[in-house]
Order: C-alpha cells, then structure tokens, then sequence
C-alpha cells in the first residue's frame, strides 16, 4: 500500500476543478506536455522550475508544489525503509 498521494493526483484534481487541460498548463506555463502527463500519472518528479512554472499558471506560490513532492519522497522513503514501524509522522 502506498500511504500518500503522489501530488500529480493533486495537481490533476486542481486542474480539473479550475477548468484547465494538461494541454492548457502545458502551453501556459511552458513545460512540455509529455512532461505535464508524466507528471499528472505519477511517472515524473516535480522539479523547482516545474513547481514554479504551475504555481504562476494556477496562482499559487512558485515553490508549492516541489515542496509537496518533497514531503512526499520523504514520506515514501521512510515507509519503504520500513513499512510496518512508519506511523506516517514525516519527522517520526
């Protein structure tokens, strides 16, 4: 079981709600659309140009979403290093 979302879920759930198409944030914010379906699906890393490139498309901090991924590697980290003890605490 994988305890956290990875935030292309989140992402995708945002887009939809604003009405914006992987095409759209793809030729607003630059990154490639291939990029943007890796990223919506799971498959990509969200780097710091990544995260800023969204964050002005969608009118959220630049740093947003790179944070998000963060927290969530490290949280996959430790539940990987040990399923059974990780309590989903990041800092445990």
């Amino acid at each position: 079981m994988i305890p956290y979302m990875h935030p292309g879920e989140y992402l995708s759930e945002i887009l939809t709600e604003m009405g914006i198409s992987p095409q759209d944030l793809a030729s607003q914010s630059g990154i490639p659309e291939s990029r943007i379906m890796d990223i919506l699906h799971q498959k990509a890393r969200i780097t710091p140009e990544d995260s800023a490139r969204i964050g002005r498309v969608i009118g959220q901090s630049e740093s947003l979403w790179f944070g998000m991924y963060q927290a969530y590697e490290k949280r996959m980290s430790l539940h990987l290093a040990n399923p059974k003890a990780y309590t989903g605490d990041p800092d445990n």
